[in-house]
């Protein structure tokens, strides 16, 4: 799959367009989305900047922080997310788990929202429209 990648800690130009191997759901409670969206936030640009944040982990990183796209395959114990639905999060990007600058990415279920349509009712809890 395709992913941006930071090569090194630096300005835009340490971040490279390549193909990294596609992600695998390891545990039940996890799911994969294909990701449709990516915000930069002023996390991702320091992180980039400064260098990546967790002690040990190894460049080349997948950055991004806070991600949207459909969810996809899940874990056995996955339920809460129907396959398909529009779903946001933030995961990864800062060292340790692979960022969401790429085409896939897996995480555990809980951190996944299902995103609100926007023609749905005010009455219920508020969620980000996607």
């Amino acid at each position: 799959m395709k992913a941006m990648v930071m090569t090194a800690a630096g300005g835009p130009e340490v971040l490279a367009l390549r193909e990294i191997p596609e992600p695998a759901i390891a545990r039940p409670t996890e799911i994969k989305v294909r990701l449709r969206a990516a915000g930069v936030n002023p996390v991702d640009t320091k992180v980039r900047s400064r260098g990546l944040f967790f002690p040990g982990a190894e460049l080349p990183a997948v950055l991004g922080c806070r991600r949207r796209g459909r969810g996809g395959r899940r874990g056995s114990e996955g339920d809460a997310l129907p396959v398909g639905d529009a779903v946001w999060f933030c995961n990864g990007g800062l060292g340790r788990e692979q960022g969401n600058y790429a085409e896939y990415t897996v995480l555990d279920e809980w951190l996944a929202s299902e995103c609100r349509p926007a023609s749905a009712s005010r009455r219920r809890p508020p969620r980000p429209s996607c």
